[in-house]
Order: structure tokens, then C-alpha cells, then sequence
């Protein structure tokens, strides 16, 4: 697929999620404002949850890696000088990337947190394709995890709407803090990293981590609200059923006393 292709699908399918968006505005509506958002402590989840966590970090750089890789072997052989600078760049955000990752075959040697390295050993299946990260990387994306928790609410649907996943991107990359967080992820490594390439490998992962994200955010919320119709229409059934059966038993006791 060239990359004007996967562009466009990539614009086709954020369309229909803003069109999936402005339809949950609607439920969202519904909801009060002043409703305490449920703010988890990702600290505080289980080792699972955590697991999952780590799981999604490996995605997420396996992405980004093979994203660079792909774009190498298309182009590697040629000869404009602005796909050559390309080249460059995405060569060192492959190296750069491959330095948070842990060969299978040692991570269960080096990790101070064995517990979260479950979900993705039972994900592995025969093909051994995923990554796993660096006990440093993993921590980054906890921390990552925590502020795509605080962004993503429904409050935050109800006042933003279609702006949503965007502006919880805009506030990441803006997040000086979670930013020097990842780059403190390639102190002590053999590898030299300019601010522009560190910039530009925390906006792509931000931007994947934060696209996920949403989609399951959405899942879950239109998950959410279905449960609740099906509660709401059960309900209204039983009392349509209890009022039948009290008019019915007020017959009875006429027909009774006749």
C-alpha cells in the first residue's frame, strides 16, 4: 500500500470516528456535568490491567518501528534528495526506538516487574512477534496511560466534542514533563539523540497511544449506554407488568364481592 493510500484510509477512518463522536454528544448531553469523573489510579490496578499497560507499549513501538522500516525499503534506493533526508530520519527513529525494546529471551531476567510481562507472553502465540519494552519504557507509558485517563472522560466528550482526541494530543505534546520523561529514556544509551528526532518519536507515539485510546474509549462508553437502555427498557417492562397485574387483581376482588 503506498503511503498516499494509507493516508487516505487513515483520514476515511477518523471520519467515521467523528461522526461516531458527534452521536455520542447526544447521550453525553444526558449526563450531568457536575458529575465527579472516575478518575483510576493506574498505580493502584492490577497486575493484569498493568499487563495490559506494557502490552500496548510493545504495540505501540512495534508500530512506529515497522512503520520506519517499511518506509526504508520502499525508498531506499531513491535519488531525491528530500526522501534521502527522510531516510536519515527515519533510520535513527528505528535505532532509537529498538534501544526501549528487550529480546524475549532476556526480559524475564531483567524485569523488576515479572507480574506485567504475563499478558503479553500469553499473546505471543507460535509467531513471537511482539515486543517487549524496557522496565523504564514501561513506566513511561504508565505515566502516559494515567494522563489518556484524565483527558478521555465523558465530561470532556460533553464539552469538546469532535475536538476531543485532538486536544487530549495538543495537551500531551504539550506536557513538558511526560516529555522529558521520554527522553530520559535514551540517557546512558550509546545513541544520540537531537531534540527534533526525540520530539518527533514522542509525537508519533503519543498520536497511535492516544488514537487507540479513544477507541476504546468510545467502545466502552456506547457499551456503557446500551447496558443502561437494556436496565431502563427491562425496567419499564416490570412496571408495565405490575400495574397489569394489579389492575387485575382489583377485578378479581369486584367480581368477588358481586
Amino acid at each position: 500500500m503506498k503511503d498516499e493510500h494509507f493516508t487516505l484510509l487513515t483520514n476515511i477512518v477518523w471520519k467515521i470516528n467523528d461522526l461516531q463522536v458527534h452521536c455520542l454528544i447526544s447521550l453525553a448531553e444526558n449526563r450531568s456535568l457536575e458529575e465527579t469523573p472516575n478518575i483510576v489510579d493506574v498505580e493502584e490496578i492490577g497486575s493484569d490491567g498493568r499487563g495490559k499497560i506494557r502490552y500496548l507499549a510493545g504495540w505501540t513501538l512495534r508500530k512506529e518501528i515497522e512503520s520506519s522500516r517499511k518506509y526504508i525499503k520502499n525508498n531506499l534506493y531513491s535519488t531525491d534528495k528530500k526522501v534521502h533526508e527522510r531516510l536519515k530520519l527515519e533510520y535513527q527513529t528505528k535505532q532509537s526506538l529498538n534501544f526501549l525494546t528487550v529480546p524475549e529471551t532476556l526480559i524475564h531476567r531483567v524485569s523488576k516487574y515479572p507480574e506485567t510481562l504475563r499478558v503479553t507472553d500469553s499473546r505471543q502465540y507460535s509467531r513471537h512477534g511482539l515486543i517487549h519494552v524496557t522496565d523504564e519504557t514501561y513506566l513511561f507509558f504508565l505515566k502516559l496511560e494515567q494522563e489518556r485517563i484524565k483527558l478521555l472522560t465523558i465530561a470532556h466528550l460533553h464539552q469538546q466534542h469532535v475536538s476531543l482526541v485532538q486536544n487530549a494530543k495538543d495537551s500531551l505534546l504539550n506536557n513538558s514533563d511526560i516529555f522529558i520523561t521520554f527522553q530520559n529514556l535514551f540517557l546512558g544509551e550509546h545513541i544520540n539523540i537531537s531534540h527534533d528526532i526525540a520530539m518527533k518519536m514522542y509525537s508519533q507515539i503519543v498520536s497511535r497511544y492516544i488514537n487507540m485510546g479513544a477507541g476504546q474509549f468510545l467502545k466502552d462508553y456506547r457499551r456503557e449506554v446500551q447496558l443502561k437502555k437494556t436496565q431502563a427498557h427491562r425496567k419499564k417492562i416490570a412496571t408495565k407488568d405490575t400495574k397489569t397485574t394489579t389492575s387485575c387483581c382489583k377485578g378479581n376482588r369486584c367480581s368477588d364481592q358481586m
